[in-house]
């Protein structure tokens, strides 16, 4: 009856009894029912490929976090690029370079909103050039993650055994008790 997520259904059923007889309209704390949701994340923690997941991120963070990096220098450098290629044209559009950046992500994204773009010969392109290698450097992360679920997954394969369904204990292990169990009772006294 004490634990977080009884507690959390008496405090959001409560208050509709609450302003029946004490007569305060409590009922608007009914919104803490929305906190059972985060029961949800107790599940993953029990699945298996939950866990590979969390395995890949964790072996692959210092490439991701690479990766990432590369990514927030190619926005910079795209920005300043086409700042100034496309100031003296577009003012309005391109009017500093933190305001350049929001061009540099939607381009390199490959979401193309349309609202800022380079009418100049040299601000096409360079952003034709800086379109290609966005995609090359987005795609980077993909690769990097399906190289640590390769990985991931040749490890649990290898180290994979059959379990005795009475136990729990590897198949393995019971072999091996059993073959010293029987190598102990063959020895002389």
């Amino acid at each position: 009856m004490l634990t977080p997520g009884a507690l959390i259904d008496l405090f959001a059923f409560l208050p509709s009894y609450i302003h029946v007889i004490v007569g305060l309209d409590l009922r608007a704390l009914r919104i803490l029912r929305l906190l059972r949701f985060f029961r949800l994340f107790r599940l993953t923690a029990y699945t298996r490929s939950a866990q590979m997941i969390y395995n890949v991120f964790k072996s692959r963070f210092k490439d991701l976090l690479l990766s990432f990096v590369l990514a927030v220098f190619l926005i910079i450098i795209a920005s300043c690029l086409l700042y100034f290629a496309e100031h003296n044209a577009q003012p309005n559009s391109f009017s500093s370079i933190p305001a350049t950046i929001w061009w540099a992500v939607v381009t390199l994204t490959t979401a193309g909103y349309g609202d800022m773009i380079p009418i100049t010969t040299i601000g096409k392109i360079l952003a034709g050039m800086i379109m290609l290698t966005g995609v090359a450097l987005f795609a980077l992360p993909a690769g990097i993650i399906v190289v640590g679920f390769i990985e991931e997954f040749r490890f649990s394969k290898r180290f994979k055994g059959h379990n005795c369904p009475h136990c729990g204990k590897s198949l393995d292990e019971h072999h091996n008790h059993e073959d010293r169990e029987i190598n102990e009772a063959s020895r002389p006294v």
